[in-house]
C-alpha cells in the first residue's frame, strides 16, 4: 500500500489536485461544501471505493465542520477520474472573517474489491430453523468468511409477513483495517424467481471479525414455508493506496 501525504495542514501544496466549493447560505445560513479532486491510480490494482475523512479549516485555521462520505468508482491502475466529495453542512458564521481563506483537508482511502458468492443456503420449510454453512471461505487473503446462518420469523398475524433473518461472519486475515466488509443477499423462490433483495456493510478491525445481519423484513411468510434460497454475495474492499490532501483556498459556487 503506498501512501501520499501533506506534512502541513497549512500548506498549499496538494497531494492530488482539488478544489473546495462552497454554496450561497440557505435561509438557516448554513452553508454546503463539496470537494472535487482528480485521483490518479498509482497503484497495480482497480480502485472501485472511496472512503473520505474530511475537515474544514476555516480563515483562522480552525477546524469547523468534520465529514465522512464514501464513493463506488472504477479507476483501473496508472488511471485517474474526477471525483466529487460532500463535505457535510456549517454556519456561515464559523467561515470566518476571510471566507475564501477555507480550507479542506482530507485523507482518501483507495480500495480494490474482491468479491466472493456463497454456496446457496435452503431455507427451512418451518419458522425457527436454522439452516447456514461452516465451510470457511479465503477471500483473496483479505477475509476468511467463517460461516452464515439464516431462517425465518414467525408469521406477523397483522400483515401475514415474516422476517428472514441472516448473519454473515467474517475474520480480518490482514494487518491493516478493512474500511468495509458489504453482503448482499437474494430471497429467491424454489423456481429461481427473485422475491427480495437486502444489503448490508460493516467494517472489520485488524485481528478481528463481525457478524453482518443482512436481514429482508417483509417476506411474504407464504412463500417462504413454500420454499425458498438464499443467495449472498460478499465484497470486501482494500485499502491499496491512502491520499492526503489539502485543497485550495474556497470558493463561492451557485451550482449547488
Amino acid at each position: 500500500m503506498t501512501s501520499t501525504k501533506t506534512s502541513d495542514l497549512d500548506s498549499d501544496v496538494s497531494t492530488a489536485e482539488a478544489k473546495l466549493l462552497y454554496s450561497i447560505p440557505d435561509s438557516d445560513r448554513d452553508v454546503r461544501f463539496q470537494l472535487h479532486a482528480n485521483l490518479a491510480n498509482r497503484t497495480q490494482e482497480t480502485i472501485e471505493y472511496i472512503k473520505s475523512n474530511a475537515v474544514i479549516i476555516n480563515s483562522d485555521s480552525l477546524p469547523i465542520v468534520v465529514s465522512e462520505d464514501e464513493n463506488e468508482t472504477f479507476i483501473p491502475p496508472n488511471a485517474s477520474d474526477k471525483i466529487t466529495i460532500w463535505l457535510n453542512y456549517g454556519k456561515e458564521s464559523l467561515m470566518g472573517a476571510g471566507s475564501n481563506g477555507i480550507k479542506a483537508r482530507v485523507q482518501l482511502l483507495c480500495c480494490r474489491a474482491d468479491f466472493i458468492e456463497l454456496p446457496p443456503i435452503v431455507i427451512a420449510a418451518q419458522a425457527q430453523q436454522v439452516v447456514g454453512t461452516k465451510k470457511k471461505v479465503n477471500l483473496n487473503g483479505q477475509v476468511e468468511v467463517v460461516n452464515a446462518a439464516a431462517w425465518f420469523q414467525e408469521k406477523d398475524e397483522d400483515d401475514g409477513t415474516s422476517t428472514v433473518q441472516c448473519y454473515v461472519t467474517v475474520r480480518n486475515l490482514t494487518d491493516c483495517h478493512i474500511s468495509k466488509c458489504e453482503v448482499k443477499m437474494r430471497l429467491l423462490d424454489s423456481r429461481g424467481r427473485t422475491l427480495d433483495t437486502s444489503e448490508s456493510a460493516e467494517s472489520v478491525p485488524v485481528g478481528g471479525f463481525t457478524a453482518i445481519d443482512c436481514s429482508i423484513w417483509s417476506a411474504r411468510y407464504a412463500q417462504l414455508t413454500a420454499g425458498c434460497i438464499l443467495q449472498v454475495g460478499v465484497t470486501v474492499y482494500s485499502t491499496v493506496e491512502i491520499h492526503d490532501i489539502v485543497s485550495d483556498k474556497g470558493e463561492l459556487s451557485k451550482d449547488f
